[in-house]
């Protein structure tokens, strides 16, 4: 970690000409519990007395940094002068707060040109109502009981957001702040009466406990994205899968004719037929399964896991 020892902005890349020999040419910034790299350009400053890590070129248990008067950026306002700073990537952070009235959860999702948008379960925007007396009240991840600090995407396009909570009657209150920073406009898509709403800021939006939530609503940066039931009858939007201990809630914006489970082996565990109804459950063991899903638009097939 280096600290910058001036009272004005340091030109990262000043800094990184005169210590070439010792660092790479990216700058590592430890924002909002995430460690973030930058390439170096003439743009790239740090402010006063600001921190920053280097990675080293090669192993060293010391190191000698280089400073010079040259590296302060003359042309960046000082502490004693206003500017105002346009929107950048770096800004373009959105706060959910989910609120029960018992338990209040948070995430973030960021869109940062130099993340990836290569899926991962981690990446989810995922608020977890959730207190065993055990574990602290947190945010985590789908697929794993690993808080989640900030999910980086390079483009928001369908996020999934889900809240999960004990108590399925305690009305669910999530709060968006932040939008004003994007530069376009963020919306909350709702599979399952394939609607979107424009989140402004301080945005309220409530979840009655009743419904089924999982997979259903995502986080939009661009309406034309969207993929509307409509677009694809026969795609697994049709459905919307919720998986709570060894019971699958299934809810089809279609009726839903049949429902057969198979295992990873092909094997045929569980089939229901369903009289053109829009939601039917089933309960199946502890393990992964493919579920077919019949409806009047045709078949699906959906992989879940039973924990």
């Amino acid at each position: 970690m280096v600290v910058n020892p001036f009272m004005g902005d340091l030109s990262m890349k000043a800094f990184y000409d005169a210590n070439k020999d010792i660092a790479d040419g990216f700058c590592y910034e430890y924002t909002n519990g995430e460690m973030k790299a930058s390439p170096v350009d003439d743009s790239k400053l740090v402010g006063p007395a600001a921190a920053f890590f280097v990675h080293t070129t090669a192993p060293s248990k010391s190191l000698t940094v280089n400073f010079n008067t040259e590296m302060v950026d003359v042309n960046a306002p000082q502490a004693n002068q206003m500017s105002l700073s346009p929107k950048s990537d770096y800004d373009q952070v959105l706060t959910i707060v989910a609120d029960n009235g018992e338990y209040r959860s948070v995430a973030t999702l960021s869109e940062d040109a130099y993340s990836s948008n290569d899926y991962a379960y981690s990446e989810d925007a995922d608020l977890l109502l959730f207190d065993d007396g055990l574990t602290p009240f947190a945010v985590y991840t789908r697929s794993e009981e690993k808080p989640l600090m900030v999910n980086a995407r390079r483009t928001i396009n369908m996020v999934p957001l889900s809240v999960t909570f004990i108590d399925s009657v305690t009305p669910v209150t999530l709060t968006f702040t932040g939008v004003e920073k994007f530069h376009n406009t963020l919306y909350l898509y709702d599979k399952l009466t394939d609607l979107f709403t424009e989140i402004t800021e301080n945005m309220t939006f409530e979840w009655s406990g009743m419904e089924s939530d999982a997979d259903r609503y995502y986080i939009n940066i661009d309406r034309s994205d969207i993929v509307t039931s409509e677009d694809n009858n026969y795609s697994d939007d049709d459905c919307i899968i919720s998986v709570a201990g060894n019971n699958i809630s299934i809810v089809g914006s279609s009726a839903i004719k049949s429902v057969k489970a198979f295992d990873v082996a092909g094997k045929l565990i569980s089939e229901q037929t369903v009289d053109l109804l829009h939601h039917c459950q089933i309960t199946l063991p502890t393990g992964m399964y493919i579920l077919e899903i019949e409806t009047e638009n045709g078949v699906s097939n959906n992989k879940v896991i039973v924990k």
